[in-house]
């Protein structure tokens, strides 16, 4: 995480044009709907905003959701956002807005996975509470995973355990890396 702070607002907003350029070169269909999420600010988190514009670009008809934790703050569950959402911030300080419809995971295509790292073999680490990992659980298995970075991967994580969902893509300013079989 500390790479990622000391970047300067201009070389995120350079990296963000140049994955987006990435992501286009995907060998994907854009789906009916996508989960998303909002950057966690305070970390200088990957802003998905670019990718979900192309894609809703490219299919007109998709649904973008982002993830809402419940009101016990122990699950994730997706919202597909209104056109003008109430943005909050839950007890982790990430964004998430208030209202929208509430959509089961097995809609969801596609989820951009947000990640502090990844290595060559798809695992990523994340922020340490397993929302994400537990959600992609409810997803349909052929859902793509697709993380984004502004750094390349790790040669390797070491503590993945079994409830550890890999991702089949990751997206970065100068490579794709495709982990899917």
């Amino acid at each position: 995480m500390d790479m990622r702070t000391a970047l300067k607002a201009s070389a995120i907003d350079k990296y963000e044009d140049l994955m987006l350029i990435q992501f286009q070169q995907l060998p994907i269909d854009i789906p009916e709907c996508i989960l998303g999420y909002l950057p966690f600010k305070k970390y200088r988190e990957y802003n998905p905003d670019l990718v979900l514009k192309y894609c809703a670009f490219k299919n007109p008809a998709l649904r973008i959701c982002y993830p809402v934790l419940d009101d016990r703050q122990t699950e994730m569950h997706a919202v597909e956002m209104e056109d003008d959402p109430k943005i909050t911030k839950n007890k982790y300080g990430i964004d998430e807005p208030i209202d929208g419809k509430r959509i089961h995971p097995s809609q969801i295509s596609m989820v951009l996975v947000p990640l502090l790292a990844f290595d060559l073999e798809g695992n990523r680490v994340g922020y340490g509470k397993g929302f994400f990992d537990k959600f992609l659980t409810l997803c349909e298995p052929e859902a793509i995973k697709i993380g984004c970075s502004f750094f390349d991967a790790e040669s390797t994580i070491a503590d993945i355990d079994h409830y550890d969902i890999p991702l089949d893509y990751c997206v970065t300013p100068l490579r794709n890396y495709i982990f899917k079989k």
